[in-house]
């Protein structure tokens, strides 16, 4: 996987499908950063984060090739594994807001993910 370090973007995922498009990336990229200024929200929101207190971070992955109706499959799967993972981490008292936020504690929101899908005919391709 390639590692994209950032001080500072205006967005994550803006700038991982700037990056993938001009260079002609085709393996899986994550790019970070510890400042973002204007992050994408879920039906066009925009997504503020407190500078250097939150964890920033957009992930590409090309030929991917998912049935289109299997696209909300893809949203549990990431919201299960994000869970998972902080669960493992010692967090307590994880819940998924579906489809797209993590809560935890007294369902306090600390993740929230934005999937966004290039297709091709019937099939998720990146």
């Amino acid at each position: 996987m390639i590692i994209i370090k950032r001080y500072a973007t205006s967005s994550t995922n803006e700038e991982i499908k700037e990056i993938v498009h001009q260079e002609n990336i085709s393996e899986p990229a994550c790019l970070y950063s510890k400042c973002q200024s204007d992050g994408k929200g879920q039906l066009g929101n925009r997504w503020t984060s407190e500078p250097f207190k939150n964890l920033t971070c957009s992930f590409y992955f090309d030929e991917v090739n998912i049935p289109v109706e299997n696209q909300f499959n893809l949203s549990v799967f990431v919201a299960l594994a994000i869970a998972g993972t902080l669960e493992d981490l010692g967090l307590k008292k994880i819940n998924i807001k579906w489809p797209n936020d993590i809560l935890a504690g007294n369902d306090h929101k600390i993740c929230g993910t934005l999937i966004e899908n290039t297709l091709s005919g019937a099939v998720i391709k990146s």
